[in-house]
């Protein structure tokens, strides 16, 4: 096949037409995977927004108290109300992020005996005297601490 393509001068069509062939399989592979889902807890002033971001669109996370937001493989707990003072538990819930929200008595140094975290995220719904105290409280127990007032929106990728 080859050595009739050279003597027909077809080598640099057929050359041509496969790379062009290879750039459209290449561009359909590329557009067939979608950008992953990420959660963010966005900085809108005074108020606790939390979402899931996926290729541009945005579906906010409504659910308003203390919950469970749904990962694939990350534990992330929503703190809203504050419950836990004058109340004990046996063990520290285990999570990777807990974010704080809307309730300005919420106190590390209570919270830390319900769970065991390695990072705490402020929200915008916080008051700037509570975010200052829960920053110093995490930075005693050395727990990392992501203010999104002062930082901007924290995101976190499924």
């Amino acid at each position: 096949l080859f050595v009739w393509l050279e003597k027909r001068k077809f080598v640099p069509l057929f050359v041509f037409i496969l790379a062009i062939l290879s750039l459209c399989i290449v561009q359909i592979i590329e557009s067939g995977q979608s950008e992953p889902i990420q959660l963010v807890v966005y900085n809108r002033p005074g108020a606790s927004e939390i979402g899931y971001l996926q290729s541009r669109e945005k579906t906010i996370f409504s659910n308003s108290g203390n919950t469970i937001i749904p990962h694939s493989n990350k534990r992330i707990v929503k703190i809203s109300h504050n419950i836990f003072r004058n109340r004990v538990s046996i063990k520290p819930f285990p999570t990777d992020y807990l974010i704080l929200s809307e309730d300005n008595s919420l106190s590390m140094n209570v919270l830390k005996n319900h769970f065991s975290t390695r990072f705490v995220i402020l929200d915008s719904s916080l008051s700037r005297s509570t975010c200052n105290k829960l920053i110093h409280q995490c930075q005693k127990l050395g727990i990392g601490v992501h203010d999104v007032a002062r930082s901007g929106a924290f995101v976190i990728k499924f």
